[in-house]
């Protein structure tokens, strides 16, 4: 998700509205999510993932991918293939932080290692980034597209020691033999592995490596009761000196879209998106990796959150999505809400006539209706026609999509034309809404045939316009339209 590293790449967001999750998703992710330590200077691997456990029954055949970092806290040695037929890695931009590579195989049905991806960790203990996987395309073996299935996952990154307090020989054990060694170095002989007995020995917090650490760990490594301290990270996070939200995105199945933000004024029940905040210290530095933080929702039975920010809506309503990291909190308003519908007004159909009536003498007309049927005034309704007809949209400016904005009935009505000349089955309408509290999905207008000489289209016979026997009249006779006076109705298809 390049918008929210370090390196200045720009991406085109969409704005989502928290839609319900698709069917099924391809998550591209590392092998460990969350976080990890790694101690400075090392070298170290981070396997990258494509996880098929919500993608059946999908299989990919073909994967393009970018990684994202901060530089300053990782470089990247190398990417070397995963248990995928051919990879083509692309790491010539591994000083900027950036890294794309490209898989063709067999088809996957199951979750799968694509990429050993191996950093060098800097030398500066507190360093820290967010390595961002970014699915960016693929396909099945039948050149399917499957971009929109994809997903990503991230893992930040803490440069510092991984050791644990009491680990006096850094075998990563708390035994016995480490009270002894607590216990050789505050009588002042000598220990196996000095620095290790300074840096983690103070197991009681006092400031001071003596008997009194060697007793602790010696009651631990025989079950008894210690101090808390002991067999935990001694690392110490970074004070926070402030908190944001850098952005929200869609996520489904656990898993975020970058490409794609998610409209927290109006998630869905059902729907999940992706907080990502940045904590940085008092000199600004992003400190997000290494600082300890919390989410929290203010009215989790409306959506819950998790320990890595991913919210999930559960009922109707708004609750506050906090993030903590010690004195500092950024929030955000989230207000999830249900489902209500874009139909066609009971009643209502669309006449036209051969040469292109702009005014047709029955329009079609939409309505917007609330979860509870309440006509909604002001939403935004994205509507297009098939079949040959247009939407006129002024003057003689035609379209076959155009927007529109329910007026005080929470109805819209879209002015249609024929073009001359056009031969055609029929004429379609879809309208959908972005607006969080209508579903993405069209629906045809539903007509009566107005009164009149009107010639409603049959195609009984052909696709021809001047064949009589494809239109219909009242009373049941067969007559093709002969002038601009005609009206005629093209059924919607079912």
């Amino acid at each position: 998700m390049r918008t929210l590293t370090k390196v200045a790449i720009a991406v085109v967001a969409v704005l989502s509205v928290g839609t319900p999750a698709r069917a099924q998703s391809i998550i591209l992710r590392p092998a460990t999510t969350g976080r990890t330590v790694v101690a400075p200077g090392t070298k170290f691997n981070i396997p990258m993932v494509i996880d098929m456990s919500a993608a059946n029954p999908l299989t990919v055949s073909a994967l393009s991918a970018g990684l994202f970092w901060d530089p300053s806290a990782m470089l990247l040695d190398s990417v070397t293939t995963g248990a995928v037929n051919t990879l083509t890695s692309d790491i010539s931009n591994a000083a900027l932080g950036l890294a794309t590579a490209d898989l063709a195989t067999s088809p996957l049905f199951t979750t799968t290692k694509m990429a050993n991806v191996w950093f060098t960790a800097s030398a500066t203990a507190g360093a820290s980034t967010t390595l961002y996987t970014e699915a960016q395309s693929a396909s099945d073996n039948n050149d399917n597209d499957l971009t929109s299935f994809l997903r990503s996952q991230f893992l930040q990154v803490c440069v510092g020691s991984n050791a644990l307090w009491g680990d006096s020989n850094n075998d990563s054990n708390i035994n016995i033999i480490d009270a002894q060694q607590l216990a050789r170095f505050s009588v002042g002989l000598t220990v196996a592995n000095p620095t290790a007995v300074a840096a983690q020995g103070d197991v009681n917090a006092d400031g001071n490596v003596n008997i009194l650490d060697a007793q602790q760990v010696a009651r631990f490594s025989v079950g008894l009761t210690a101090v808390p301290r002991i067999n935990t990270a001694s690392f110490t996070p970074p004070v926070a000196a402030s908190a944001s939200i850098a952005s929200i995105h869609a996520a489904a199945d656990g898993a975020f879209d970058p490409q794609t933000l998610a409209g927290v004024g109006g998630m869905t029940v059902g729907s999940q998106a992706q907080v990502f905040a940045v904590i940085q210290n008092a000199s600004s530095t992003d400190i997000t990796g290494c600082a300890t933080t919390t989410f929290a929702s203010s009215s989790p039975s409306v959506a819950s959150v998790s320990s890595t920010g991913l919210i999930t809506a559960l009922s109707a309503g708004t609750t506050t999505i906090s993030v903590t990291s010690g004195t500092q909190v950024a929030s955000q308003a989230v207000t999830v809400v249900t489902y209500g519908t874009i139909a066609a007004k009971a009643g209502t159909g669309f006449s036209i006539d051969p040469v292109g009536t702009i005014a047709p003498s029955t329009p079609p007309v939409f309505v917007a209706l609330t979860s509870a049927g309440a006509a909604q005034q002001g939403v935004v309704i994205d509507a297009t026609i098939t079949g040959g007809c247009l939407f006129s949209l002024g003057g003689s400016s035609t379209s076959n999509v155009a927007q529109y904005t329910t007026d005080a009935l929470g109805e819209i009505h879209p002015a249609v034309l024929l073009p001359p000349g056009t031969q055609g089955a029929g004429c379609l309408i879809n309208a959908s809404s972005l607006n969080a509290s209508f579903p993405l999905s069209g629906h045809a207008v539903q007509a009566v045939y107005p009164a009149g000489s009107t010639h409603v289209w049959t195609g009984a016979t052909n696709t021809s316009w001047n064949t009589a026997a494809n239109w219909i009249r009242p009373g049941n006779t067969a007559a093709a339209p002969s002038s601009s006076a005609d009206q005629l109705f093209i059924p919607p298809f079912n």
